[in-house]
């Protein structure tokens, strides 16, 4: 289990995305996070957690749409 805190702009070089995407991915879809004062802290486990979760979510959320295919005779 990794429990360190790391700051934003770690998480982002992490994850491979840019500062401003954890940032808004903090502010607007509830991504966990601890504040001292100004500064934002992201304990890695949780972070893994809410990931996981958001993909169950969204795996849930996908269901296959039949499509009925003529058949054609050749």
């Amino acid at each position: 289990m990794d429990d360190r805190m790391i700051s934003e702009k770690e998480l982002a070089l992490i994850l491979g995305l840019s500062y401003w995407r954890v940032r808004n991915m903090r502010m607007q879809e509830g991504l966990p996070f601890l504040q001292s004062g100004k500064r934002i802290f992201y304990r890695l486990d949780k972070v893994r957690s809410w990931i996981d979760k958001k993909e169950d979510e969204n795996s849930k959320n996908h269901t296959l749409i039949k499509v009925k295919v003529p058949k054609y005779s050749w």
